[in-house]
C-alpha cells in the first residue's frame, strides 16, 4: 500500500456513511484526500443532526429522521403479525417530510386496497406502513431504529388479536380495534 492511501485513510476511512468515501480511499492522494475530508466534515456540520436512524437487518435500507414521532403504538392486528413475523408489532408515526432515506427506500407490498407495507427486498425485514388515505404520513418499526429504546409506544391496537398467551404489563390504553374507538381506562400495575 502507498503512503499516499495510508494518509488517505486517516482523512475519510471506508467506513464512512458517505457514498463516496471507498472512491477517496482508494483512488486519490492526500492532498485531495485531505480537501475532500474538509468538505464532509463541513457538510456534516451543516446539516441537522437526525434525531433517530434506522435501517434494516441487512443494511441496504438506512434512514433518520428529523423529528422524534408523533406517536407510537402496538399493533395487535393479524396482518401487522403476518407482514413483521411476530405476535405484535410496534410503530411509530412521523410526517413523511421528516424521514430521509439514505440509501434506498423500502420496496411496499399493498396488504390491502389502501395500505402498503415496506421490506427490504435483501433481507425481508418489515420497515414501514402507509395508508393512501394519508399520503403526508409514513409509520416506521421501532425496532428497525438502531436503537429502539429511543421511542416507547403510547398504546395498544387490536387487542382483540393479541394473543391469549402474551401479558403486557404497561399503562398504554388499549383499543379493541382501531384507535378511533373509545378505550377503557389503562390497567393499573399490581404494586
Amino acid at each position: 500500500m502507498s503512503g499516499e492511501r495510508q494518509s488517505a485513510r486517516s482523512v475519510i476511512s471506508p467506513d464512512s456513511t458517505s457514498p463516496i468515501a471507498g472512491l477517496v480511499f482508494y483512488c486519490v492522494p492526500h492532498h485531495i484526500a485531505v480537501v475532500l475530508g474538509l468538505v464532509f466534515a463541513l457538510e456534516e456540520a451543516m446539516s441537522p443532526a437526525p434525531v433517530l436512524s434506522g435501517g434494516c437487518l441487512c443494511g441496504a435500507i438506512r434512514y433518520h429522521s428529523s423529528n422524534a414521532p408523533f406517536d407510537a403504538d402496538h399493533c395487535h392486528c393479524r396482518q401487522c403479525q403476518r407482514s413483521v413475523g411476530s405476535v405484535l408489532a410496534s410503530w411509530m408515526d412521523f410526517k413523511r417530510s421528516q424521514i430521509t432515506w439514505l440509501t434506498r427506500s423500502p420496496v411496499e407490498y399493498p396488504s390491502s386496497e389502501k395500505i402498503r407495507r415496506g421490506f427490504c427486498p435483501h433481507c425481508g425485514a418489515s420497515i414501514s406502513y402507509r395508508h393512501l388515505d394519508h399520503p403526508d404520513y409514513l409509520t416506521l418499526t421501532i425496532a428497525s431504529l438502531d436503537n429502539p429504546n429511543q421511542v416507547a409506544p403510547n398504546y395498544h391496537i387490536h387487542t382483540r388479536s393479541q394473543v391469549s398467551w402474551l401479558q403486557i404489563n404497561d399503562n398504554c390504553r388499549r383499543y379493541p380495534q382501531q384507535r378511533t374507538e373509545p378505550a377503557p381506562a389503562p390497567q393499573q400495575k399490581n404494586e
